[in-house]
């Protein structure tokens, strides 16, 4: 760490605070954003395959983007994205107990972060309860991430790693006080008192010969479903509100303000953007680029408590999109915002396409009633990503375009609905 600690720099990013053990991340920040980033450094090994993995599963929904990496002193140190705590954090500040909802919607969420990677053929190999967190935004923290990609190269298969999720699942269900007395007692078998859904998916995936993401995802959402279904019976709860698909966002303290009164504060917020964005071609100071982050973060946190009271029921899902729904405004907001500020730094406009990427990708998960909307705005910003991302990061996205073109496809054809 002495070594480390001379060096204030990495590449653009200007260090916070240093990692100080193994399994810890330090904090750095870009100098010309003021975004914060996690800083990992080399303790053991190499850093090189891990970053690697980063760099090729950019652009899938709950994956960390890899912003720099390089040797300081003979030592790996990789900046990354931010993110909140992890799972296995998150149950022992609960008390070793998550609900049964809240272990449904974490698993439907693990299996769409395994699922992609393995679209981008990544293995992972040794997952556990500390390779998932929730995001670090307010907008995103009921988002789960997969954030290790220490991945175990030319071991394991896309069986072990969906095995993983159903043990790190019986893992919670069971409340074992760790992970570590989990598998020593257990091993890989399963636990004779594990939740009936959490049995299913594991003598599913165990049995399979050859792997369906879609029949594995509906053992959680039918299961979820009904649960949903029965707490709302028994809460004596009416309307097409009362039973929905997706996470409940994170709505801070907006939640309580009023549609009106918020669409009010949504244009000022707009018409203040529009007048710092009116400067950048004038030769922006320096900080009007992290005044500009800090605005849309804003716009965001608003959007996302109107979008959360406009969402609607599973039943409802294929009604049209009109032109006054809010997610069409929402995207008008969001295309105006990066149109008008194309004129700046590089380093801004991929914070501004990233942020917008990210935002977009909880909205696909929380309100998946305005799916094929969704996929067609990741689609258009994944094509934005690539056209202004470095040489290095072109290949990943532009898979990732593809990803999304394919999605799109997929959805219309079914008529809106994704298995």
């Amino acid at each position: 760490m002495e070594a480390y600690s001379q060096c204030q720099w990495i590449g653009p990013f200007e260090v916070l605070k240093w990692p100080e053990q193994p399994g810890t991340y330090g904090y750095s920040r870009h100098h010309v954003t003021f975004e914060q980033a996690s800083i990992k450094i080399q303790w053991f090994g190499s850093l090189a395959h891990e970053a690697h993995t980063l760099q090729a599963a950019a652009g899938g929904i709950g994956m960390p983007m890899l912003h720099w990496f390089e040797a300081i002193d003979g030592k790996e140190v990789m900046i990354l994205d931010t993110f909140g705590p992890s799972l296995e954090e998150l149950f022992r500040e609960s008390g070793h107990y998550f609900s049964m909802q809240t272990l449904l919607l974490f698993a439907e969420q693990m299996l769409a972060r395994v699922e992609f990677i393995h679209s981008r053929n990544i293995i992972h190999g040794s997952l556990d309860p500390w390779s998932f967190a929730l995001g670090s935004s307010s907008w995103q923290s009921q988002q789960v991430l997969l954030v290790d990609f220490d991945t175990t190269a030319g071991r394991g298969s896309l069986r072990d790693d969906l095995y993983a999720i159903g043990e790190i699942l019986a893992y919670f269900y069971g409340r074992w006080n760790s992970w570590e007395e989990y598998r020593q007692s257990i091993g890989h078998n399963i636990p004779k008192d594990t939740a009936p859904v959490i049995n299913r998916f594991l003598h599913t995936v165990a049995g399979c010969r050859t792997i369906d993401y879609s029949s594995l995802r509906l053992i959680f959402r039918e299961t979820f479903m009904d649960l949903a279904t029965s707490l709302a019976t028994g809460l004596g709860l009416r309307g097409p509100r009362a039973i929905r698909e997706g996470f409940d966002p994170n709505l801070n303290a907006m939640s309580t303000i009023e549609s009106g009164t918020l669409f009010h504060i949504l244009g000022s917020k707009l018409a203040l953007a529009g007048k710092q964005i009116a400067f950048l071609g004038d030769g922006a100071l320096r900080q009007q680029y992290p005044q500009l982050l800090r605005r849309l973060d804003e716009i965001l946190a608003i959007y996302i408590v109107l979008l959360s009271r406009d969402r609607l029921s599973f039943e409802n899902e294929r009604q049209a999109m009109r032109a006054y729904h809010i997610p069409n405004r929402l995207w008008r907001d969001l295309r105006w915002f990066l149109s008008s500020t194309h004129c700046a730094p590089v380093e801004v406009q991929l914070a501004l396409v990233g942020k917008v990427y990210n935002f977009v990708g909880v909205l696909y998960e929380a309100i998946p009633s305005y799916r094929v909307f969704w996929t067609d705005q990741l689609l258009a910003l994944a094509d934005t990503r690539k056209r202004t991302e470095p040489i290095c990061g072109k290949s990943a996205w532009t898979q990732t375009v593809s990803y999304w073109r394919n999605q799109s496809n997929m959805l219309k054809a079914t008529g809106g609905l994704l298995k």
